[in-house]
């Protein structure tokens, strides 16, 4: 007899190519600032990359789309170059990517966070934020890089969620 099984996912990290990790993504938590819910929308959410070769970019594309399909979203797709302090102060939750470098994040997203720290270290306590990563070829270390990432993240108070599928 044949076991049943169960629709599979389709959402944003359905789309994600092959060779990419994605973690999963949801609200607001912050018991300093005021919801967005209670501002009069449903959240605001930063998609924050750096791309070294485009996979990310694209990745990040397919986060943004997801993200823009919920109600009452407010969403920002930035990239590390033009990514200020106020578009990290701004948001609820972040979905943050990076290509992985030897099983690490990109120097240009880990030198972006070093940098917001002046100043900024206390202003993002209990945001809710996620990672995923595009990686060279099967086995490149995406889901160290993502966790990599999330280290840094846990580190200025940020609340992580991970993918459950």
């Amino acid at each position: 007899e044949e076991i049943p099984r169960a629709e599979p996912h389709v959402g944003v990290a359905a789309q994600i190519p092959q060779n990419g990790y994605v973690g999963g993504f949801s609200g607001h938590t912050d018991i300093r600032q005021k919801p967005s819910a209670a501002r009069g929308n449903m959240g605001r959410i930063l998609v924050f990359f750096h791309s070294s070769t485009d996979c990310t970019r694209d990745m990040a594309a397919y986060v943004e789309e997801g993200a823009k399909s919920l109600p009452g979203h407010d969403v920002r797709l930035r990239s590390c170059a033009d990514c200020q302090a106020e578009d990290v102060l701004w948001a609820d939750g972040l979905a943050v990517g990076t290509p992985t470098n030897l099983g690490g994040i990109a120097w240009e997203m880990k030198k972006w966070w070093d940098e917001f720290a002046t100043g900024h270290w206390d202003k993002v306590d209990g945001k809710l934020c996620t990672t995923f990563s595009s990686q060279g070829g099967h086995g490149g270390g995406a889901e160290l890089s993502c966790m990599a990432m999330a280290t840094v993240l846990l580190n200025f108070g940020f609340l992580f969620f991970g993918v459950t599928d």
